[in-house]
């Protein structure tokens, strides 16, 4: 079956043909007094969410569990939130991120009950809703600032569409993801590969949640254990279509285990795809990034060109790890001085998509 990802690009607000881009800087007429409204009641309430945001984030970093002999990624924590924050805002239904965040170890209930209520409360009595809370974000390219919800978004779509054509899904370094229970429909297996301290933890955390995980949590110690065949050891089959997610796993990998990873999905059944995120090394060599990253103890190793055009870069990479690209989404404008800042791929084999 040819998946539609084989013709055609994925765009995160499909435009029907013949219909001009709308002016993105101007807002509709209509729409200045929500913002302006929103605007005002947000400054209003600004030591409230100031606070609130203040004490998530210290007893985030300070709370932080120890996993296998490490403190938790706080990155990891970042698709949760996101997903929990449009749950909260009505804009995706997953009401076990919302239960997840709760049982969370170092989150406070205090701090999210600071700086989310208000921000409903103002969302419910303006109308308007602000730009990182929307799906999809305003315009087709993403920006920095609208990442996390585009990323979203882009992620659930390539994971619904290719249900019809893929019988296996699984998630690299999956955290503490719960597409399995929101996206995992139409799959015959799902698999969560992750560290096996980080698989406990969300095994104890589903437990207390009181739902029990509908595919496999197969638990890599990816310094010892090759994750492909801990997952055929799992019940996984290599001779089956299967879609491989890696959301916010690249940038913390050397070249040279990308490369593998890309290698392996290559080594899978016709029609298999694998859809990733990454930074461009235009980011990540910023000395202030490095900096950050450096102190929470997660310093990106891994970017990719992204001077324009910034896709012909990632389909090359893809395309000498015996992939070719099918879908490229860029994130932030591409522009001559310092092209895009990344992008959401979809890559797949070469016998089954097209030339990028």
């Amino acid at each position: 079956m040819v998946h539609p990802y084989c013709t055609s690009s994925v765009r995160l607000s499909p435009r029907p043909a013949g219909r001009p881009a709308p002016a993105a800087a101007m807002p509709p007429p209509s729409a200045v007094p929500s913002q302006l409204g929103y605007a005002a009641l947000c400054v209003l309430v600004s030591p409230v969410l100031l606070l609130g945001h203040t004490i998530t984030l210290s007893l985030a970093f300070l709370r932080r569990p120890s996993l296998g002999g490490r403190k938790m990624s706080l990155t990891s924590l970042s698709p949760l939130g996101t997903r929990y924050m449009l749950h909260m805002m009505g804009e995706r239904q997953d009401s076990l991120a919302e239960k997840m965040m709760h049982h969370m170890p170092n989150v406070s209930n205090l701090g999210l009950a600071l700086t989310f209520r208000p921000l409903l409360f103002i969302h419910r009595w303006t109308g308007h809703m602000p730009s990182i809370c929307k799906l999809p974000p305003a315009g087709d390219t993403p920006s920095i600032h609208t990442m996390m919800t585009a990323r979203t978004r882009f992620f659930d779509e390539v994971i619904t569409q290719h249900s019809q054509s893929c019988t296996q899904l699984v998630i690299l370094g999956a955290g503490f993801d719960t597409r399995a229970f929101t996206h995992g429909h139409g799959y015959e297996k799902i698999f969560e590969v992750d560290a096996p301290a980080t698989q406990h933890m969300k095994k104890e955390m589903l437990e207390a949640c009181g739902v029990h995980h509908p595919g496999h949590l197969v638990a890599v110690d990816f310094n010892t254990t090759n994750w492909l065949d801990a997952l055929v050891e799992s019940g996984f089959d290599k001779a089956k279509p299967t879609v491989v997610l890696c959301e916010g796993v690249t940038y913390y990998l050397n070249r040279e285990a990308v490369h593998e990873l890309f290698r392996s999905v290559a080594l899978l059944a016709p029609g298999s795809v694998i859809t990733f995120d990454y930074f461009g090394l235009n980011l990540i060599e910023l000395p202030f990034v490095q900096f950050v990253m450096r102190m929470i103890g997660e310093p990106f190793t891994f970017g990719v060109q992204t001077s324009v055009p910034a896709r012909s870069h990632i389909a090359s990479l893809v395309r000498f790890c015996g992939l070719n690209l099918i879908s490229f989404q860029p994130i932030g404008n591409e522009n001559r001085r310092r092209g895009c800042l990344g992008g959401f791929v979809v890559a797949g084999l070469q016998a089954n998509a097209k030339q990028a």
